[in-house]
């Protein structure tokens, strides 16, 4: 079964230009992969 994580997600546009982040290993997400910066509860 898929384990649901509660997360917030911050869209940040600034001069045509948006932020990403890159997910490392850490990140307990797929490695590589961009996407919105964002928090999670632990």
């Amino acid at each position: 079964m898929i384990e649901i994580i509660p997360t917030v997600a911050v869209l940040i546009i600034k001069d045509d230009e948006v932020l990403l982040v890159k997910h490392t290993e850490k990140a307990g997400y797929l490695t590589g992969i961009y996407g919105l910066p964002g928090g999670r509860r632990c």
